[in-house]
């Protein structure tokens, strides 16, 4: 293996000190995500008890939580995303059949919309569309899409809703665990892929 092979893979690697960062040996790191925009907060990881924490990076490179959401959602966390335009912005759905917006703009963390699922299975992915104005949340064989409202009480405060979402039955075109989604990058247009070859099933509005 050449030197610059050897390079390439020294990753840094950062690990979640459980008794500093008061995470018990019962939780699982089931998913994460980064923010787009390098802000604060750095991380957000969700767990298999429901349980959310954000982390920050200090100045000297550590990784230090920062805050957690415990009481939210009550079973495994499968998806956490931020809004690809608002970095203040995210959204997390549980196994526990929640979907949970969260509103980061009034200078403190609330759980600004918690909704119920569409189905009797589970909540397992989320996707925004290219301007963070859309959520597509998928659950077993349906897929539902949600317009954020976000409105100004003031300079300081800010008001965030959902729509009561528009829901799509998938099961005609294939199997619920084996199909992936995407909004275009430009477009709404949603395109969704089947684990039947003859689907290719895509939304617009």
């Amino acid at each position: 293996m050449s030197n610059n092979n050897k390079n390439n893979n020294n990753f840094s690697k950062y690990k979640i000190n459980k008794r500093n960062q008061n995470v018990n040996n019962s939780q699982i790191v089931k998913c994460l995500a980064c923010n787009p925009k390098g802000e604060k907060p750095n991380i957000i990881v969700g767990f298999d008890n429901g349980m959310i924490k954000l982390f920050n990076f200090t100045e000297t490179g550590n990784l230090v939580c920062e805050d957690t959401l415990n009481n939210y959602h009550s079973n495994i966390v499968t998806c956490i995303l931020f809004s690809p335009i608002n970095s203040l912005i995210f959204v997390s759905c549980s196994i526990d059949n929640s979907l949970i917006l969260w509103n980061l703009m009034n200078n403190n963390i609330s759980c600004e919309i918690k909704t119920n699922a569409i189905s009797n299975d589970r909540s397992s992915k989320i996707i925004f569309n290219y301007d963070g104005s859309i959520i597509c949340v998928r659950y077993d064989n349906y897929i539902k899409l949600y317009k954020i409202i976000i409105e100004s009480s003031n300079e300081n405060s800010y008001n965030i809703s959902l729509n009561r979402g528009i829901r799509y039955n998938t099961q005609p075109y294939g199997d619920n665990n084996n199909y992936s989604f995407f909004f275009h990058p430009s477009k709404n247009v949603l395109f969704v892929g089947f684990d039947n070859p003859d689907y290719i099933y895509f939304l617009c509005k």
